[in-house]
């Protein structure tokens, strides 16, 4: 079935485009009894058409040369000429250099940064418990809301799992994983 798809797709650019075929699709046209019909009908249309080609030759209407070169002649009159191009470009240089020099003889201002005071001894406002258990107490409650958070991420994690297995497994699959994962 593919085969046969890639065959007549083959066959139908290489009609088109005046081509010998390939080995292996005149190998499989020796097979095919499908693909031999279309290449065959392929053939005849296009050898009916080039023989009733020569009858619908026209010659061009005799004003279409002048119409051609007359839409040529207004499209270059309508662009704007090199000249105008480098009047433009030489215009926005002088610009910007006016506005450079302007710039650059101002005074320079006070720097915000200059006016900050220099740092002085930092101040940790910790108190540290002094008894041992104490301190061991001090650390459960400093992490608890960091074990909190990594319990509910790998909650969210579980339950999008659960929810790609319900949405992309079979129904008898997903329930032979879930009764394997709950022992």
């Amino acid at each position: 079935m593919i085969t046969c798809w890639r065959c007549q797709r083959n066959v139908s650019a290489h009609m088109d485009a005046g081509a010998a075929l390939p080995d292996w699709a005149r190998r499989h046209m020796e097979s095919c009894p499908g693909c031999r019909t279309f290449y065959e009908s392929g053939m005849a249309m296009a050898q009916r058409l080039s023989v009733s080609a020569g009858g619908e030759k026209r010659d061009p209407s005799p004003f279409l040369r002048g119409k051609i070169m007359s839409a040529i002649r207004s499209n270059a009159a309508h662009r704007p000429a090199a000249a105008r191009w480098g009047w433009a470009m030489a215009a926005g240089v002088a610009c910007v250099a006016a506005v450079s020099i302007v710039w650059l003889r101002q005074p320079p201002a006070a720097h915000p940064i200059a006016l900050v005071s220099a740092p002085g001894q930092p101040v940790l406002n910790v108190f540290t418990p002094a008894p041992p258990a104490k301190v061991d107490q001090w650390l459960k409650t400093s992490e608890a809301p960091l074990e909190n958070e990594a319990q509910l991420v790998l909650d969210d994690a579980k339950t999008a799992m659960n929810t790609l297995a319900k949405s992309f497994l079979p129904d008898d699959l997903f329930a032979s994983s879930a009764k394997n994962g709950a022992q």
